[in-house]
């Protein structure tokens, strides 16, 4: 385009790229490697050098050391070259795992209408074993199946503490703690049905759901009579 006597409007651009040759793994290192991994399809010499599958390495790399207790474990150096006559890829990523961990002390935030004592035994927080992340998984699976909680999220300090132990914070929102339902159903044959059910999420403080449910079924229809039916479940 012209500096001085440029065009009022341009009404088309053309962007040509040139993706250049592509490039296979030739080297690729990630260490000290973790004592269990999930080995990372396509990671290889001869490969297609993609940087997503290598991101994906290292990710399975540090996952493995988590899963041995290295809560902290990270990547300190990278060094990647680009071979271009034989258009390869070396790479060498370095891993610290970090001292083994043990799980902390457990903060609980946000506000909830269950009792901290019962949030923290439906929790059941292994404080002083080593470090699992499938036991965080675990323990966030436990509040959610209460059907009490909206949201339940543990999250680990950025730093251990001296005696190598990692607090954790859980942050937990309340569901709404009642749900009615009701339902009507008209059928030629057999007639109006309606249903009803009340729910109470936390009935006595501590994560207990009672519900409360009836139907009448028959009403009308060409049927034996009519049908009534009433329950209730305290789990």
């Amino acid at each position: 385009i012209e500096p001085i006597a440029a065009p009022s409007a341009i009404s088309r651009v053309v962007i040509q790229v040139d993706p250049g040759p592509v490039f296979t793994f030739g080297s690729v290192a990630i260490t000290p490697r973790a004592p269990t991994f999930e080995p990372t399809e396509g990671l290889a010499t001869g490969e297609v050098a993609r940087v997503s599958t290598l991101r994906a390495g290292t990710a399975a790399q540090i996952e493995g050391w988590r899963q041995a207790g290295h809560a902290k474990a990270a990547v300190t150096r990278q060094d990647i070259t680009a071979r271009h006559p034989e258009k390869t890829i070396n790479a060498a990523i370095t891993l610290d795992p970090g001292p083994q961990l043990r799980f902390g002390k457990l903060a609980i935030s946000g506000e909830s209408a269950v009792r901290e004592k019962r949030i923290r035994e439906i929790m059941g927080w292994p404080e002083g074993a080593v470090f699992d992340p499938d036991d965080i998984d675990k323990v966030e699976n436990r509040l959610r199946r209460t059907g009490s909680f909206a949201a339940a999220t543990l999250t680990e300090a950025e730093v251990a503490n001296p005696d190598g132990t990692l607090d954790v914070t859980a942050t937990i929102s309340d569901q709404l703690p009642r749900r009615y339902s009701f339902g009507a159903e008209v059928s030629t044959l057999d007639g109006l049905s309606v249903n009803a059910l009340w729910l109470h999420r936390n009935i006595f403080g501590g994560a207990e759901q009672l519900q409360i449910y009836g139907d009448v079924s028959g009403a009308g229809g060409e049927t034996d009579g009519i049908g009534y039916r009433l329950g209730a479940r305290l789990t």
